[in-house]
């Protein structure tokens, strides 16, 4: 489950506890009310957080034609293929970071 499902999971058990509320006595009014307010704070904390970054990966290559030695992160999948100097192709190696 990711920060986002856990967020609608979230809303609908607020949700399900406020019909609770609009449905009950006084004493379990009180006790729902608690829980919907618990929810409200633990929604409100999860969506404030940072969303989540992409994988990135990162790749080296020393371009044949120019020398320039090319280090270049991007999302996990994705592959450059060109020397970032002069636009040659040049082939690149994934620099695993441990």
């Amino acid at each position: 489950m990711n920060r986002i499902q856990v967020i609608e999971q979230l809303k609908s058990l607020r949700d399900f506890q406020r019909q609770y509320v609009e449905d009950a006595d006084d004493i379990v009014d009180s006790i729902y009310k608690q829980d919907v307010e618990a929810l409200d704070i633990a929604i409100k904390a999860l969506e404030g957080t940072a969303l989540e970054v992409p994988v990135q990966e990162q790749f080296i290559g020393k371009c044949q034609y120019c020398g320039k030695e090319n280090k270049i992160s991007l999302p996990k999948g994705l592959k450059p293929k060109f020397c970032m100097e002069c636009g040659k192709s040049i082939v690149y190696q994934n620099n695993q970071l441990f």
